[in-house]
């Protein structure tokens, strides 16, 4: 190596180790950082309930009189119309009354109409009168109820629907309000829910949504059709929820999901409990890269590891340190780490 040489290594090395050493100084003791963004709490969370569909209207159907049943015209799913004969009792004994009764009628009412019209002449004093047309009352009632009762041996569908079940026989004897076959309505059906006291003021104003998995029917829209008065045994309220009468598929007996929603947190900011440390967090600013430290109030913890703050100094879209906050000092710079990209996860690439 001649002189020359010697004098230009001798003359790089030192400005090659001033070049590492300021490296050294400004960028090795940065701190890497994970970082969270700040977000708004105001998406409405919900309340789910499994709920059950029930047909719009279900009735027990039974005869006002009692007797021996003759013949029953439907079987369990029938189709039937409003006004459709649906089973009758042996009227003999009812038609032997009446018949009776309407001669009795027949005779007490040519009786006392010719005492009227004399009573009208002043030929018939103001007593009898009376006595004939209180006896014409009589049995006026006597004969329109024995007329009912024959009347009421045949029973009839009251709206339009389907036959549920049947529960007798042709030739069994029943008493008067003895049921003789369940009716549902043939219309669109309903979902029954029961909530508790706590749920009744979100029930109203509310758009619940309906999901059926079986169908694979997610977020139907459903409408609040009646809540109970009164609480069941296990002191929950009945809800009937309307759904949509275009949906095909949906039949009673069928389980629904239904998600009630409920009022936003207004104000309140969601972020991860590690990002908050002693009643603090601290922000990063990207334009230099520092942190700054800011108060914050929680006000609810979530299941989820995430909790609910308050603050007035933080909005979303902030950025804050998530973990290791107590070996950061207010002010001090720190480097956030790069997201991992979804098309090169493990860094391969």
């Amino acid at each position: 190596m001649n002189r020359i040489q010697f004098y230009l290594i001798t003359a790089i090395i030192p400005a090659l180790a001033s070049c590492g050493g300021d490296r050294h100084n400004s960028d090795y003791h940065i701190k890497t950082v994970h970082t969270v963004t700040v977000t708004d709490e105001n998406e409405e969370s919900s309340l789910t309930y499994i709920g059950k569909v029930v047909p719009a209207k279900e009735l027990s159907l039974s005869f006002k009189v009692g007797g021996k049943i003759s013949r029953i015209y439907v079987k369990q799913g029938s189709v039937v119309k409003s006004g459709q004969l649906i089973a009758e009792l042996d009227p003999v004994d009812y038609q032997n009354q009446f018949m009776a009764t309407e001669a009795e009628y027949r005779q007490i009412k040519a009786e006392a109409d010719r005492i009227i019209a004399m009573h009208d002449d002043g030929a018939v004093s103001d007593n009898n009168y009376d006595k004939a047309v209180y006896g014409l009352n009589q049995i006026t009632a006597k004969y329109k109820q024995h007329k009912s009762e024959l009347s009421d041996t045949k029973l009839y569908a009251p709206f339009s629907g389907k036959i549920d079940n049947v529960l007798a026989e042709t030739g069994e004897v029943v008493n008067a309000g003895m049921p003789i076959a369940m009716m549902i309505d043939a219309g669109t059906p309903e979902i029954e829910i029961y909530v508790p006291q706590t749920v009744l003021p979100l029930i109203h104003g509310r758009n619940p949504k309906a999901s059926f998995q079986s169908l694979k029917l997610d977020d139907m829209p459903a409408t609040v059709l009646s809540v109970s008065p009164t609480a069941n045994a296990n002191q929950l309220y009945t809800v009937k929820l309307g759904i949509p009468s275009d949906i095909n598929g949906i039949i009673p007996g069928m389980t629904a999901v239904v998600d009630i929603p409920r009022a936003a947190q207004k104000g309140g900011l969601r972020i991860p409990q590690g990002a908050v440390t002693n009643n603090y967090v601290l922000r990063f600013n990207p334009t230099d890269s520092t942190v700054s430290k800011i108060v914050v109030h929680t006000e609810k913890l979530l299941s989820n590891g995430e909790c609910i703050i308050q603050s007035d100094e933080l909005n979303p879209g902030d950025i804050l340190i998530s973990s290791g906050m107590n070996h950061i000092a207010e002010g001090e710079k720190v480097r956030p780490v790069a997201p991992v990209s979804e098309t090169n996860k493990g860094g391969l690439l």
